[in-house]
């Protein structure tokens, strides 16, 4: 049986432009069907280089689309006035393309710096396992393939009227029996440290949002009640400014804050309670901080109007990190559909990808 990924020999026969002609369009069929792969060659080797490997050996050349390092350059910001008009207008008729530069622009945005203020050796550390996976999947796939196979999302709701890279997501997500999960929720997650002492159990929790991204820009708070008749008081810090937004005295266990949060941004939250004389706050050390994140504008304006099957929408609520979202439709989705087979294994994933890494000693 063949093996289900490429052998780490491949990878670095690849990266030395040394595999055969038959063995290298096989590797590229592989990659353009298995993101996980993309990743492991995207950690070990150079993307412009990986990419001019794959480019040269299957002979692709003529490729009316945009160069990666315009791509490059458009998201940081470094061509001219003219060539960005060019592209700009290229971009407006090329979907391909379009997707391309929406990928790298949020890989660079997740890092709460733009693009323009790293060095180019930065940036590029920083986006090479983006580039790649552009390079290499999206010349292989988005422009090999102008739609997903029909029989693939057959009997799957709404997928006719996706657009062509979110269908694919759906797609991957059937074949693969996985997510596609944004790298940047593990900045959600915190780190669990240790204190001298006896540990003691909470005596409330919060419950909602936690190490999720989250759609609109006035969530709902929520935790778990603290015997007596408590009074609560929520704090929010932007983990970007560091500007807190605190809320009046509430009796119920949850808030909203009446101020809209900002787009892109991270968020920490605590709860204080009150009651008896004595203050009770979750969270407190060792445990991590609790955090959220607002979806931004662009990912807003994409989730807006999706059809309404539930396992598509759980598939990009996903995609997006929007965990909280994806795991209601997933818990929608019926026994008799042709997607709920992978439902349980998508809601594993998503609780796995909430689980906080712990320090020990």
């Amino acid at each position: 049986m063949a093996p289900t990924h490429v052998a780490d020999a491949d990878i670095e026969r690849f990266l030395r432009r040394q595999l055969p002609g038959d063995a290298l369009v096989a590797f590229a069929d592989h990659l353009a069907e298995c993101g996980e792969c993309r990743s492991r060659v995207a950690a070990r080797g150079d993307a412009a280089t990986a990419s001019a490997a794959l480019q040269d050996g299957l002979g692709v050349d003529e490729d009316p689309h945009l160069a990666d390092s315009e791509i490059q350059a458009f998201v940081d910001g470094s061509v001219d006035a003219e060539r960005r008009a060019a592209i700009s207008a290229h971009l407006a008729e090329c979907p391909a393309c379009a997707e391309e530069v929406r990928e790298l622009s949020e890989f660079a945005a997740e890092f709460n710096r733009s693009p323009q203020s790293r060095s180019p050796w930065m940036y590029g550390a920083l986006a090479a396992a983006a580039v790649l996976a552009l390079a290499v999947g999206s010349a292989l796939f988005w422009r090999g393939h102008t739609a997903p196979p029909a029989a693939a999302l057959a009997g799957i709701e709404g997928t006719a009227a996706l657009e062509p890279a979110d269908a694919a997501r759906v797609r991957d997500a059937l074949e693969s029996g996985r997510l596609s999960l944004p790298p940047a929720l593990s900045d959600l997650t915190g780190r669990q440290g240790t204190l001298m002492g006896a540990a003691h159990a909470p005596a409330f929790q919060l419950t909602a949002p936690i190490a999720t991204v989250v759609l609109g820009t006035r969530p709902t708070l929520r935790w778990t009640a603290l015997t007596g008749s408590p009074i609560y008081i929520v704090t929010l810090q932007d983990q970007s400014t560091g500007e807190t937004i605190s809320s009046p005295p509430v009796q119920r266990t949850e808030w909203a804050p009446e101020q809209a949060l900002a787009r892109g941004r991270t968020y920490a939250w605590q709860v204080a309670a009150s009651a008896g004389g004595k203050e009770v706050v979750v969270p407190r050390p060792p445990d991590p901080p609790v955090r959220f994140a607002i979806a931004d504008a662009s990912t807003a304006s994409r989730l807006d109007d999706l059809p309404s099957s539930p396992f598509v929408r759980g598939v990009l609520y996903a995609d997006a990190g929007l965990l909280d979202d994806a795991e209601r439709e997933f818990k929608k989705v019926g026994a008799d559909r042709q997607s709920a087979d992978h439902v349980d294994a998508f809601l594993d994933q998503i609780r796995q990808a909430r689980a906080a890494p712990r320090l020990t000693r």
